[in-house]
């Protein structure tokens, strides 16, 4: 296998060990996140995240139970995911954040987009 094609191919698995797709149809995205969200998976999640959003599913439930902190950098997992529920008129509710996210989402000026959040598992 080339190196492009290797490097590609383990930055896809280490997405699909991340991001837990447990439904998605027209009406519901349910996703579970699971592991460390760094600089360098942020982005390719996200953009994954909206990817998933082309259904135009009425809600998408992210849950962050599983992961264990998300630093500022991180954080741009939801610039894509948001401007995508934003397009499709998708309502974003957030399961069971740690205070520290919810801080850094307030922060960020991402609460004024229409977040919910819901300390209830998915």
């Amino acid at each position: 296998m080339p190196e492009r094609g290797w490097k590609a191919w383990r930055a896809a698995r280490a997405l699909r060990r991340i991001v837990h797709i447990h439904r998605n149809d027209r009406e519901r995205l349910v996703v579970s996140l699971h592991g460390e969200i760094n600089h360098a998976n942020a982005a390719p999640i996200g953009q994954l995240l909206a990817a998933l959003l082309q259904a135009s599913p009425t809600e998408a439930h992210l849950d962050f139970a599983q992961v264990p902190r998300l630093g500022t950098a991180s954080a741009s997992v939801f610039f894509p995911l948001v401007a995508a529920a934003r397009a499709h008129r998708t309502t974003l509710i957030v399961h069971r954040a740690d205070p520290s996210l919810r801080a850094a989402l307030h922060e960020l000026g991402l609460d004024r987009t229409g977040l919910s959040y819901s300390g209830d598992p998915i």
